[in-house]
């Protein structure tokens, strides 16, 4: 406090005194101290302290609604992705399934040219024509289907 501010007498219960040396001393304080915090506190901001706060409080306001804008955007935009990446992944399984497919014709290719290699030892090239007609049927079309 400093020397130049007003100072006036103040008649108060005894009760009240005793509360506010009490509340001085548990916030270290003087009585003066407590008593000119809690009038600061009770009476609220000056009008200086007002607008100086209410500018903070418009300008954490525009702050939140550019926040919740970013924030709608990157859900919408995370939605798409996941939309996205689920339509690469249905199509990978699809090209699986057509590579397992491919792999399976493979297979019974090579083995239809085993059999076939067998036939020729055993038959001395009689059946030939018929092997060649099951490899024929085994093998895929131009279109890549049996």
């Amino acid at each position: 406090m400093a020397r130049e501010d007003l100072h006036f007498r103040l008649r108060i219960p005894e009760e009240i005194k005793a509360r506010i040396e009490q509340a001085a001393s548990l916030n270290e304080r003087s009585m003066t101290a407590e008593i000119i915090s809690r009038l600061q506190w009770t009476l609220g901001p000056a009008d200086e302290e007002f607008q100086e706060l209410q500018g903070k409080l418009e300008e954490s306001t525009d702050q939140v609604r550019e926040l919740t804008w970013k924030v709608g955007f990157l859900e919408k935009d995370i939605a798409l992705r996941r939309e996205q990446l689920r339509e690469e992944i249905q199509k990978g399984e699809v090209l699986r399934g057509d590579l397992a497919k491919e792999a399976g014709r493979g297979e019974a290719f090579k083995s239809a040219i085993e059999i076939m290699a067998r036939a020729m030892e055993w038959s001395n090239g009689a059946a030939s024509r018929e092997i060649l007609e099951v490899i024929e049927k085994l093998q895929p079309d131009q279109h890549g289907e049996k």
